[in-house]
Order: structure tokens, then sequence, then C-alpha cells
């Protein structure tokens, strides 16, 4: 029996890990198109059918408002309702169209989603699977998100066709909820393509990552491992310009901000800052207001009772800010 070399057995490893994390990114890829294709569809099968019905609704509308008018009429002249209605359209043909008009209605937000629900059996052809296949991860965020995938899998193993009372919910969105919650508990269907749906999103950006794929892992995997970087910082080999320890940074930075202000203090004392007037107590007025930036100076007044005074501008009153928050801290 003869032994490959280390070298190349690790050559192949490393060319079958490569090829594993290029199929799950192509899956990925694949599960991201095939959604955004059944919502396109959605989308424009909702407005086919809108315009398809444009006719029928407008001689709903205008039939609706003559009666309307008549009615109107009748109640001003003390007539009879009902025999003003009779008078424009036979009362069974009356009864019908409010009928036709509940079916060209549309749903009250005017949304495509229930469409959807027309390729949920394309969808459960590999969906199972899919989810089968990934072992995905969640931020905190899309904890819930997650927690939902998993009772797919788990229904989904048990064949099961209801969702549990007690399944995830957080994360449908407003313009599901008609659609996920029913007076009848979950509805499975899009409960369901509210679950893919969501991950769709969450894996684009990022909430969600899968192990072993190459476009949507870990964050956290771009970075060096803690042991590494703990191995690193002790030999000071990091290679970084920067103080990386947390307290001798900041401690830096406050040093040199202190020096930093403390520096203008004295330039403003002697009037020496570059490119800035400014001006103590009450001398102020509109006018140096207005001359400054034409003469490209900052203007930098030292205004007395700052939380006293009402300054007004030119543009929305509500950007203005309350003065009280300008207040210096010794006096708050």
């Amino acid at each position: 029996m003869s032994f490959l070399p280390l070298l190349e057995l690790r050559e192949y490893l490393r060319t079958i890990l490569d090829t594993r994390s290029t199929l799950i990114d192509e899956i990925i890829d694949l599960y991201d198109r095939f959604m955004g294709t059944r919502f396109s569809k959605a989308k424009r099968k909702h407005s086919d059918r809108f315009q398809e019905s444009g006719k029928a609704i407008n001689d709903k509308v205008r039939l609706y408002s003559r009666i309307g008018r008549a009615l109107l009429e009748a109640k001003q002249l003390g007539g009879d309702p009902f025999a003003a209605i009779e008078a424009i359209i036979p009362w069974d043909l009356f009864s019908k169209s409010i009928n036709d008009a509940k079916t060209l209605a549309q749903p009250e937000n005017f949304a495509f989603l229930s469409l959807i629900g027309d390729g949920f059996n394309q969808l459960r052809r590999y969906t199972p699977t899919l989810l089968e296949a990934l072992t995905m991860k969640a931020a905190p965020s899309a904890q819930d998100l997650l927690a939902g995938v998993e009772v797919l899998k788990g229904m989904n193993e048990r064949q099961a066709r209801k969702v549990p009372d007690d399944a995830p919910t957080s994360f449908v969105r407003k313009r599901w909820e008609s659609l996920v919650q029913t007076p009848e508990g979950l509805d499975r269907r899009f409960y369901e393509l509210c679950v893919l749906s969501e991950l769709k999103n969450a894996l684009r950006s990022g909430n969600i990552w899968v192990q072993g794929s190459r476009q949507f892992k870990d964050f956290e995997e771009y970075l060096l491992p803690v042991p590494r970087f703990s191995v690193l910082c002790e030999r000071k080999e990091l290679g970084l310009v920067i103080e990386t320890n947390c307290e001798r940074f900041l401690e830096g930075r406050l040093a040199l901000l202190e020096h930093e202000l403390a520096t203008v203090e004295r330039l403003a004392a002697a009037n020496e800052l570059p490119d800035a007037a400014i001006t103590d107590t009450a001398g102020f007025t509109y006018h140096v207001f207005a001359l400054m930036p034409p003469l490209g100076f900052r203007f930098a007044p030292r205004i007395r009772d700052l939380a006293d005074k009402r300054l007004y501008i030119c543009g929305n009153p509500h950007l203005q800010t309350d003065m009280e928050s300008l207040k210096p801290l010794h006096q708050m």
C-alpha cells in the first residue's frame, strides 16, 4: 500500500475545503436570486392584475358615484332611497355589482405579498434540504430569526403542518403580519415564506453567517485568533503605530487634548488665534455676525448669559437647538 506524500495530501485537503466553500456560496447565491425572482414575479403579477381590472374598477366607481348622488338627492328631497337606487340599476344587478366589487378589491395595504404564496410549492422542493445542509449562526439581533429557521427544520423533520403556537415572531415585519398571524394561528405557508425572506436579508447584512462559507462567514474569522493576538501583544509584534493598550492609549489622547485646549485658551486670551476673531460679553451685533464670513474670519463670540439670549436663524425653526444645553459645565 502506497501513501501520498504529506504535501500532496495537504494540497488535496485545501482543494476540497476551497471547493466546499465555493459550493456553499453558490447555493446561497442561487437561493438569494430565487427569492428575488419570486418577489419580482409577485410584484409583476400584482401590477398586471390591477391593470387588467382597471376598466371594471372604473365602471364600478362611476356606478357608485351615480348611486351616491341619487341617495344624496333623495335625502335632500325626502324621497325613498331604495327607489332612487332602483331608478339607476335593478336591485338584483346592484347586489351582483357589490359581489363583483368585493372580487375586484385589493388587500387593504395594497400589497403584493399574498401573491408570493403562489410559488410556495416550488420553494418547498429545495428549502428543506437547503436549511438542513447549512450550519448557521446569528448575531444577537437575529437570534429569533435563527430560532424560526430551527422551527422550520424541526417541522420538516417531523413532517408537521402546523406551526407551533410558541414559534418566534419578533422578526415578522408589519407588512407580513396580516398574512402570518391569522385568527386560527400562525399560517404555515406565509410563516415559512417570511422566515425565508428575512433569512435572505440577514445573510446579506451579515447578521447571520454560514459555517464553511467564504462570502457569508463570521466577521470574527477575518480577525486574528485570540491566542495568536495575545502572543503578538506580549512580543510587541503587532506592527501597529499606535498604542495597543487601551488604558495607555486613552491616557495619551486625554493628555494631548488637555495640551491642545490649554494652547487654544492661551492664544484666545492673547487674541492670537489664527483666522479667528473673539469678542467678549455683549460685544456682538448682527452686523458683526454678518461681516465675519465675507472677511474670512471664524467668529467665536463669548456671550454673557447665553442661556437667556434668543438667537434667530433663517431656515427651518425646528432645527434651532435649546440654548440651555450650551451652558458652561460649571453652571449645570
